[in-house]
């Protein structure tokens, strides 16, 4: 079983800024388009599904 990950406060402080860029860029999209919450969820997934497999 892979040891489980604690992220460090450095790294804890890296994920939120990348929330926040994620976040707004969802909610740039919603103004712009016609994209809704289920569309930016879709989205999402497909992102993490890819650097799941790299």
């Amino acid at each position: 079983m892979p040891e489980e990950w604690h992220p460090t406060n450095e790294e804890l402080e890296v994920i939120d800024s990348a929330w926040m860029k994620v976040k707004l860029s969802c909610e740039k999209i919603k103004e712009q388009t016609t994209a809704t919450e289920k569309y930016n969820s879709n989205m999402l997934n497909e992102i993490a599904d890819h650097y799941q497999e790299n």
